[in-house]
Formats: C-alpha cells, structure tokens, sequence
C-alpha cells in the first residue's frame, strides 16, 4: 500500500539549559535554519515513511559531531522504512534503539533543565507504530476521538469530540519498558490524523480545546497555526513541538503482499545509573503485549480474492445453462407447436379458447348518465385525501432515525436526503430544520446530542420549497369541508 500524507510540523524553540530540541520530516532534518522555530509542510506518496519530535541531551546547536550522529540514526529508521522490504513489526525495536540513542541521558536537573524526551512513528504499508519516551507524546485522531498511542502520563478522559463516552481509548496503545512507551501496529484509515507534540502542548491546550481546534480545522497546517496561536496567548515563554500528519488516500501497490503478523517483542532496556547511551538487551525481561490492529481486514482481503473466482465459474455456469434452457424452449415453440408460444408464458402466451371467446363474444357497454352538477363535498375530500396520499408515497425519507455513535449532524443529514441531491444551501437549511424540530434533544444550537436518540426528520418539502405539501393539502381539505 501507497500512502499520501500531508504533513505539517510548528515548534517554537529558546536557548535554555539542558536538552536541544529538533524534529526529522522524513528525511528532513532540523537545522540552523530551525534555530528559534519551523514550520514546514510536506505533501507526500511513499509506501514507507519515518518521523520524530525530540529533545537530545547529547549536544547543542553548534556541535556538528553530534548533529551527524544523530542524523544518522534517525537516516537509518528512515531507509529502513522507505527502500528496503523490513515490516513495521521487525522495525521497532530499531525505533526504540534510535530514541535512547537520539535522546541521550536523563538526569535529575533543576528544574529549569530541560530533559530530553523523543516521540517517534513509522509508517509502512498503510500501518504505523509508535515509540515515545519521556514527555513525548504520540496521538491518533479518528472519528472525532483522540487516542493516545503509548501511554504517556497525560490524563484523557474517555470521550469525543461532542462529550460522549468512548469505549477502549487505549486500544492502540501496547504498553512499557523501562522507560520506552510502545504502541501497537494500526492500520490507517484515510483522513486519520498522527499527532507527534511534547507535553507542553497538551499541558497548555488541554484536552478538550486539542479536540475543539482539530474539529474546526480545514487541514493540519490550519490545525498548526491554531496551535501556534494557543500556545502564545496561554504560554508565550514555553518552547514546544507540534507534528501533524492527514492521510490524504491509501493506494493499492500490486506489489506488496498482505499477511497476517504479529509484531515482534520489542527490546527491554534498564536503566544505568541514569545513563541511557549505553543500554543493554535484558533477555529475562517480560515482553510487551504488541498486537496488531485490524489484521481481520487482511485476512478477509485474502478470503475475498481467492474466492471470488471461484464465484465467477459458477455464476458463468449457471447462466450458460439458463442460456441452453431458452433456446431448447425456442426451438420446441417454432417447430413443433407452429410457432404458438403456451398460455402459461406472460405477455406471448394465449390459448385457442381464449382467442375463440375473445373473437365471438360481444362486449356489454353500459352507459352512465351524465350530470353537469358541481362536485359533491365528498368527491373533493376524497381527490385531496388522493393528492395527499400520492405526495406522501413519493417521500425518500423516514419520518424518524435514530443518531449513531460518532455520527455528526451534517453526515446524517446527507444520508437521510441523499435521494434529493440537496446542495450546500439545502443541507444547511436542512440542518436548521432538523435542530428546530428535535428541541429536546439536540440542544446548544446543534452542538450537544447524544447516540441512541430518535430525532424528528423534517419534510422534505419545508427545505427544498419552503411551501410545504402536507400543509398544503391540510389546507385545502378544510377548505373542501366548509364548502
């Protein structure tokens, strides 16, 4: 698989004691262009990609030794991911090895030391995965919901965009050791957002305003100039680190092969007197619980395709036999029954009998006496009740549907009217009309509803006529009564 990303990194940087932050763009590499800040985009298609958001204690801004050797390991991530067929399950451990080594040493400063910290996220063949250490922080956003990655210590409640609750936020989420935070293998969906940001961020706008801000973007590099505003006005002083990345579209590789796979057992580290360059593998450690996410699609991806031609043949069959069956049943009529189709057969079939009693029997007419009398007000009552009933039997739409979970307004709006083609205009008129007529359940001018509700769906006829037909016809049966 092909994946577009659009991605967007904003960061605000300050000469302070302790760790230097920098960020890796898949491939692009902070610099001395990037010295008090970024904000760069990059659009694009790769079947494997590699991004990070850091802080490393190991050198500053004017240590070219360092800044080489950084480079280095976060190139390698990056080639992995990109040029060479090594899944995303045999990377990780190569991502955890690539955030100690990119972070550096944790001490236990003043608190005007900034630690070093180090988020990280591979992409390969439609999947991710995600290594955070220290206060990196690593974010999916789905469906109005902001899962969390790894398990940082950042509290999230359990609820979307619109307040309601959230079962299994922490579902992608695989657990720690030492001081790595491991998330587990997820397959993208498009317009899934990655969101890689230091602790700051998320300490600043909070979780609620993180949400209400990636709701109302257009894009993620309108989502990073609101986050850019935010921090200034809450936290002007504070340096943070802001990476976010759209799925534009998923597109199919004939090349690649899916399978089904587990993620490999990543590598535990021990700390050493607080001395992270120099860590070993710890054998007897317990693994991680790393699973893969939707793996059930690739199994049905494979299902599908060796059974379907198998269903082809069969389909084929069957309809050469209907084929053979039919021109039997021709031949039979031309030649052996004078080209007579049976009485049995619709539209061409008739029998002898029929066409004798049609041919000789005459036909009784009986004529009704006509009257120029204006209609009764029966007959008037009964054409409108007819107008109405007609009206009512052309309706597309029920008349009451029940809002799912992570259902927005706009999107029920356009599956309940999709057989009227509204425009842009109509749908908005459509959703007023929906708010006002479910005022006990849609509340704070359509922003607060909840799952499992039955709404009231409006008529067609009051948004796209303004003159509505059931009042219409209500009208002129009361005026037909009078009369």
């Amino acid at each position: 698989m092909i994946t577009r990303l659009a991605t967007t990194v904003g960061a605000k940087y300050q000469n302070a004691a302790g760790a230097v932050d920098g960020f890796y763009l898949d491939g692009r590499f902070s610099g001395k262009r990037e010295e008090k800040g970024a904000d760069i985009t990059l659009d694009r298609e790769a079947g494997g990609s590699f991004f990070a958001i850091y802080a490393s204690s190991y050198s500053n801004s004017e240590n070219e030794q360092y800044d080489k050797k950084k480079r280095d390991i976060l190139d390698k991530i990056h080639d992995d991911m990109r040029y060479t067929d090594k899944k995303i399950d045999q990377e990780i451990n190569d991502l955890a090895d690539c955030a100690v080594n990119v972070s550096g040493q944790m001490t236990l400063g003043d608190n005007g030391v900034k630690q070093p910290y180090f988020a990280g996220l591979i992409v390969k063949d439609a999947e991710i995965a995600a290594v955070t250490l220290g206060r990196g922080c690593a974010y999916l956003y789905r469906n109005d919901i902001l899962y969390p990655l790894t398990e940082d210590e950042y509290p999230l409640k359990a609820v979307d965009t619109h307040g309601r609750k959230v079962p299994n936020l922490y579902v992608y989420s695989a657990g720690t050791a030492a001081t790595i935070r491991y998330s587990n293998i997820a397959r993208l969906q498009q317009d899934d957002c990655f969101i890689l940001c230091s602790r700051e961020v998320m300490d600043t706008i909070g979780q609620e305003n993180m949400l209400q801000l990636l709701y109302a973007a257009e894009d993620q590099a309108d989502s990073v100039g609101m986050v850019k505003e935010l921090m200034d006005e809450k936290a002007p002083g504070v340096p943070y680190q802001y990476m976010i990345g759209f799925v534009e579209d998923l597109l199919a590789d004939k090349d690649v092969k899916t399978v089904i796979k587990k993620a490999a057992t990543p590598t535990v580290y021990e700390a050493n007197d607080n001395n992270f360059g120099n860590q070993q593998l710890d054998t007897n450690a317990a693994p991680v619980n790393m699973k893969p996410i939707d793996d059930f699609d690739d199994s049905y991806d494979d299902y599908e395709h060796t059974g379907s031609s198998k269903g082809l043949i069969i389909v084929a069959s069957i309809f050469a036999c209907l084929l053979a069956v039919l021109a039997a049943f021709l031949i039979w009529v031309q030649f052996f029954n004078e080209g007579n189709f049976p009485s049995w057969v619709p539209l061409f079939g008739s029998s002898d009998a029929a066409k004798e009693t049609s041919a000789t029997s005459p036909v009784n007419v009986t004529l009704e006496p006509t009257t120029s009398a204006a209609p009764t007000t029966k007959e008037t009552t009964a054409a409108t009740t007819t107008a109405a009933t007609t009206t009512a039997a052309k309706k597309k739409h029920p008349d009451k549907v029940k809002i799912r979970a992570g259902q927005a307004l706009v999107q029920l709006i356009q599956e309940v009217y999709k057989d009227y083609h509204l425009d842009g205009d109509q749908q908005a008129a459509a959703l007023k009309a929906l708010i006002k007529a479910n005022p006990d359940k849609i509340t704070n001018n359509g922003n607060n509803y909840y799952a499992g509700d039955e709404l009231v769906i409006p008529d067609i006829d009051d948004i796209v006529n303004g003159n509505p037909t059931a009042t219409t016809a209500g009208t002129t049966a009361t005026t037909a009564k009078k009369n």
